[in-house]
């Protein structure tokens, strides 16, 4: 999927082209949440929406597979088209599961290539690194070669799993070690994203006011 998008239009939140809970997003129609999609992100091309309509009712099928084996997870959260606040990158999925985050980057292939396992092991990073709901949560990045088959395979930190055993992954790395679950709102809050200023901007902030004088982030591990 393409990784440019449009802001949304309440500041006050991350843009994404759908979030609701897991049940919610089962039940609602395949049709809905691609024109939700459509909308936030604007100007799109044909296979864009191609993979739209391919992916999102699968996705809707895997989690429905996970409702069923846990009646809890229906109130586990969904969002699809997920921009980094602050930046034109958008990550396919992020889930919400009971204490942990999982990372989907979705491909329209057989095989995963370097290229592919980078970009998602980049994502689940920066969200770990810089999110301040992810630094002491597990984050899972998982990719998904739509076309894939046989067994879910660990490149690295990459997770490489066939469409099919999505649901099997996400059982399997919910691990529900912590009370407290990562509720959507406070994940989705435009504050709780703050990646590093480019060196230029940081440059100019040290000449300016000096680091502390700048709110400048630190990240938390890499």
């Amino acid at each position: 999927m393409s990784t440019t998008s449009l802001q949304s239009p309440d500041l006050n939140t991350a843009g994404r082209g759908w979030d609701s809970d897991f049940r919610a997003f089962e039940q609602a129609s395949p049709t809905r949440v691609v024109h939700r999609i459509q909308d936030f992100v604007g100007t799109h091309s044909l296979s864009e929406y191609r993979s739209w309509t391919s992916t999102v009712p699968h996705l809707q099928r895997e989690v429905g597979e996970v409702v069923r084996y846990d009646g809890a997870a229906g109130g586990y959260t969904a969002v699809l088209e997920y921009q980094l606040p602050l930046e034109a990158r958008r990550i396919d999925a992020v889930f919400l599961l009971h204490d942990g985050v999982a990372v989907i980057e979705l491909k329209g292939k057989a095989a995963a290539t370097t290229v592919d396992v980078d970009q998602a092991h980049a994502y689940a990073r920066d969200l770990v690194n810089y999110h301040r709901d992810c630094h002491q949560r597990r984050v899972v990045s998982i990719l998904v070669p739509t076309k894939m088959q046989g067994p879910v395979q660990r490149t690295g930190h990459v997770h490489v799993c066939p469409p099919h055993r999505l649901d099997e992954l996400l059982a399997a790395v919910d691990s529900k070690s912590r009370l407290d679950r990562l509720e959507s709102e406070r994940f989705l809050s435009a504050d709780a994203y703050r990646p590093l200023p480019s060196l230029i901007q940081a440059a100019l902030c040290f000449t300016v006011a000096g680091y502390r004088g700048c709110g400048v982030p630190s990240p938390t591990r890499m």
